[in-house]
């Protein structure tokens, strides 16, 4: 699952425009993060969409990922979380990417779906110095303990029982302002 829902505030205030659609290396920036997510080992795949959902989904190519709407996207994160895992019937897990993780290598997508179907609970990516990975791994019996609202969405279920050696990947990045864009 990729969430893409925010409005980007930051990167709108420092003059960049919708976050989603920043040019990437010719494309929009969420697209990077969607043709991880399509190619990815997973039995089904949703981008959640929020903020200008309709100019998102009419510039990018979703690369046959389903998108999902999240109407109550202002309320945090966590309500795009709660979207994107309703939306995952029948899945046992979920993997979840940021939108504005542009260089999240498809190991990493790998890696934490397989520690899910070892049998963990909580799974994140660790790299070297990153504080909060992406991507996030989490079973179905730890998608009740998701907040309502929030910024906080995994991190709100405190440690992860597994950390994913992501140490050999690059980090996914993380573009709050343009400035991060190079």
């Amino acid at each position: 699952m990729l969430l893409a829902a925010g409005a980007g505030t930051r990167f709108r205030a420092a003059g960049g425009g919708q976050k989603q659609l920043a040019d990437w290396q010719g494309r929009p920036l969420v697209e990077a993060a969607v043709r991880v997510l399509a190619a990815a080992p997973l039995d089904d795949r949703v981008v959640v969409l929020g903020a200008e959902a309709d100019a998102v989904e009419a510039a990018v190519d979703l690369h046959g990922v389903r998108a999902v709407r999240n109407p109550r996207f202002e309320d945090g994160l966590a309500t795009s979380l709660r979207a994107g895992l309703a939306a995952l019937d029948g899945c046992d897990g979920a993997v979840i990417l940021l939108g504005d993780g542009p260089s999240i290598a498809p190991e990493a997508v790998a890696r934490v779906a397989d520690a899910l179907r070892a049998g963990a609970t909580y799974a994140r990516a660790v790299y070297p110095d990153e504080r909060y990975a992406h991507p996030v791994g989490l079973a179905r019996p730890a998608w009740e303990r998701v907040p309502e609202t929030g910024e906080g969405g995994g991190r709100a279920l405190g440690t992860p029982d597994v950390e994913v050696d992501c140490s050999d990947l690059p980090a996914p990045g993380d573009v709050d302002t343009p400035d991060a864009i190079g």
